[in-house]
């Protein structure tokens, strides 16, 4: 079988030759981009046809002949829309329908066994079984796509009158449908003779008929190579000045993105442009050389035109004209018109000193009248002073450096530069003045520095504004520098009166997080092992944060802790009291605050929980086997903004592998960067998503969840989670 092989690789090497050709020759273009896409699956239809002369195992011809004709049934859609590119045309109803055509029959093909349904044997190989769609299907996506094409391609060589392209068709036009019938004949009619049912089918190869044609318009006709109007067209568009061709009618043939924004014109349909209508007192038979005028139908725009025959040999085809716009140009002789008849209005009456200094003669040239009342000095004075005169020796120098080196650099350097320095200049009387100078360059008409222009300006009472500044920066640096070592003290202490971390206690497991907003937070708790067995938890959030909130907590820590020792066992009594005495010494300051106590009686598994809220978020009870957890249903007032408030009691029995969380509302109001909340509901999801996990991978997890959900948002309030596992 091997000799049947040549047939096939050669079809597939000539017509893939053809892709990097097309390539090199100008892969920007978009009928280059689309014939290779052409060229591509023409050489892999080539290319899968050739394994019908190869021994395949039984179970690999099905699949392979149904992956193979994604290639058959893509190429005369690919060829269509290689045709209208290269016809210009605009995508139409044709072209979509043979794109669903194209798509419905590759998915059929691939997926059904009514385009391909086997395979058989032959002397020469093997070769798919056509299903019973196989000829619909090879019609409407392969011969009818082709022939529309061939259409279009032949109507139009009968109506251009461009001749390179009439030139380019006709190979093109001849050998698709050369390659065409010679393919359909060796599928559809010879194997229908008597005698030739067996025959090898070479019907894919016979593409290689194009691609020589393709070739041949190649090497003759400059098929796929930039063509004039391409060229012509690319150096219009990167060109910054306006270009317009016209034909002998005056009709636009060719206009660039330049000539577009300075007629201000919002499309690009030539057919309807007329210059004498956008441009004021335009002659299309004249011609122009810088030819001052304005132009644009809406915003006026001063323009230079200049409009010269294009020839071809001694008869005029039409008109090349150029625009560039001076708009800015004549807007600045206008305002230098006009500066010049202000400037001495300005120069009188300004109260920074305006002066020119020539380089010849090293002596000020002008000066204006302003210099009186900052030095003393009168501008005719001045006239007469050198620098020696007006500045001390050190401030001389570094002007003489500076001059020195802007000169004898002056060619590679910027010509319209500036530069700044600041300077003491001696004042008539004697005196000091602190100035800033600016200063540029005059340049005479081949570019040469002839004089300096400079303006002076008196900071003498800025100088003085900022040595003031400067010591009230320093004394608030020192001040600062004392709140942050009082911050750092107050965070040590806080930290003091935090737990360093979690008790034992038997029966209990216990773990908090803590994650304050500023080094120093409002949030306190306080977990203390019972000398009975079990332990209790205080949590609090006090309104505000930092070093007042800190401080607070100093006297909360005091406060509560004197109570415990009294309502220990009774948490309502103990929110209770300590709502009393905050009150009464303390009523400009408020906070909530949650009281929880575990008792652990000997010989009972349950473990007893009383708990009492005051404004705080109720705590979360995660029973063993149950699939979420659920907020305790308990309320109270907030502590301190009443004496005879009541917090009322919740008590209730906990089994080994129940688990509570206490934490402060810090955790469910935080907020991500669009300031969203994450709220109660979504935070209780989190937390019941940890049950299967120990308490501190739980603890970790959900602190985890808040940080991704806050993103880039800001902390806006201190964070507490303390967990309990009953073992």
């Amino acid at each position: 079988m091997k000799h049947y092989l040549i047939v096939p690789v050669l079809a597939f090497l000539i017509n893939f030759s053809t892709i990097p050709y097309a390539i090199a020759l100008n892969i920007r273009n978009p009928v280059n981009r689309t014939y290779v896409m052409l060229a591509a699956a023409i050489s892999m239809w080539v290319f899968c046809s050739a394994a019908f002369h190869i021994s395949l195992d039984d179970t690999a011809i099905a699949p392979f002949s149904k992956f193979s004709s994604i290639f058959w049934f893509s190429t005369g859609f690919f060829f269509m829309n290689f045709t209208y590119v290269f016809l210009r045309r605009r995508r139409d109803i044709f072209y979509y329908f043979i794109l669903g055509i194209s798509a419905l029959t590759v998915l059929i093909s691939t997926n059904t066994d009514l385009i391909v349904n086997g395979y058989s044997h032959y002397h020469w190989g093997w070769r798919f079984t056509e299903g019973p769609l196989f000829n619909a299907a090879t019609v409407l996506a392969i011969i009818t796509p082709i022939m529309i094409s061939w259409g279009l391609a032949f109507r139009y060589r009968s109506r251009t009158e461009d001749p390179v392209r009439r030139s380019q068709l006709t190979p093109l036009l001849s050998g698709t449908i050369i390659a065409l019938l010679f393919s359909a004949v060796n599928q559809f009619v010879i194997p229908r003779l008597p005698g030739l049912e067996n025959i090898v089918r070479y019907t894919a190869s016979w593409s290689v008929i194009l691609s020589l044609f393709v070739f041949y318009t190649i090497i003759r006709y400059r098929f796929l190579t930039p063509g004039i109007n391409t060229i012509a067209m690319e150096l219009f568009s990167s060109s910054v000045e306006g270009v317009v061709i016209l034909d002998n009618t005056g009709t636009v043939l060719h206009i660039n993105r330049a000539a577009l924004g300075i007629l201000s014109i919002d499309n690009a349909d030539t057919s309807s442009l007329r210059m004498e209508t956008l441009i004021d007192g335009y002659r299309g038979d004249a011609v122009y050389s810088n030819y001052q005028t304005t132009a644009g139908p809406r915003e006026k725009r001063t323009v230079l035109l200049s409009q010269s025959d294009i020839r071809s040999g001694v008869i005029t085809t039409g008109k090349i004209l150029i625009i560039n716009d001076i708009t800015a140009m004549a807007r600045m002789n206008e305002a230098l018109r006009e500066s010049n008849e202000l400037f001495g209005l300005i120069a009188n009456n300004v109260t920074d000193v305006i002066w020119i200094y020539d380089l010849a003669t090293a002596k000020f040239s002008y000066v204006s009248p302003s210099c009186t009342a900052s030095t003393g000095w009168t501008p005719e004075e001045y006239t007469r002073l050198s620098l020696p005169d007006i500045l001390d020796e050190e401030d001389v120098n570094q002007v003489t450096r500076l001059l020195t080196s802007e000169i004898d650099r002056d060619g590679v350097r910027y010509p319209g530069r500036s530069r700044s320095l600041t300077l003491k200049e001696r004042t008539k009387n004697g005196g000091l003045v602190h100035i800033e100078v600016k200063a540029s360059f005059i340049r005479d008409t081949s570019g040469k520095p002839t004089a300096v222009l400079g303006v002076t300006r008196d900071i003498t009472e800025f100088k003085r504004l900022e040595r003031e500044l400067r010591s009230s920066l320093e004394a608030l640096k020192e001040r600062n520098d004392t709140i942050e070592n009082d911050l750092k003290t107050a965070q040590i202490i806080q930290r003091a009166l935090l737990p360093a971390g979690p008790p034992r206690c038997d029966r209990l497991a216990i773990d908090f997080r803590y994650l304050p907003l500023e080094a120093v937070g409002g949030d306190f708790f306080n977990i203390l092992p019972l000398s009975d067995g079990g332990l209790s938890i205080f949590l609090s959030d006090v309104t505000g944060h930092g070093i007042s909130a800190a401080l607070f907590l100093s006297l909360l820590k005091t406060i509560s802790s004197a109570h415990l020792r009294r309502h220990a066992y009774q948490p309502s009594d103990f929110l209770a009291s300590v709502n009393a005495d905050l009150f009464e010494h303390m009523h400009s300051c408020f906070l909530s605050a949650v009281y929880g106590i575990f008792k652990v009686n000997k010989g009972k598994k349950a473990v007893n929980l009383a708990v009492a809220c005051g404004g705080h978020p109720p705590p979360i009870a995660h029973y063993a086997g149950a699939e979420s957890a659920n907020y305790l249903d308990i309320r109270g007032a907030m502590i301190g903004v009443a004496s005879d408030n009541s917090f009322p009691q919740l008590e209730m029995d906990l089994n080994p592998g129940d688990r509570m969380f206490f934490y402060t509302d810090g955790l469910p109001e935080i907020i991500d960067e669009q300031r969203n909340y994450l709220g109660y509901d979504r935070f209780l999801d989190i937390v019941g998503r940890t049950r299967v996990l120990p308490l501190g991978e739980a603890l970790d997890t959900i602190m985890a969840a808040i940080d991704h959900f806050r993103g880039s948002g800001k902390i806006t309030d201190d964070m507490v989670i303390i967990g309990v596992d009953v073992l």
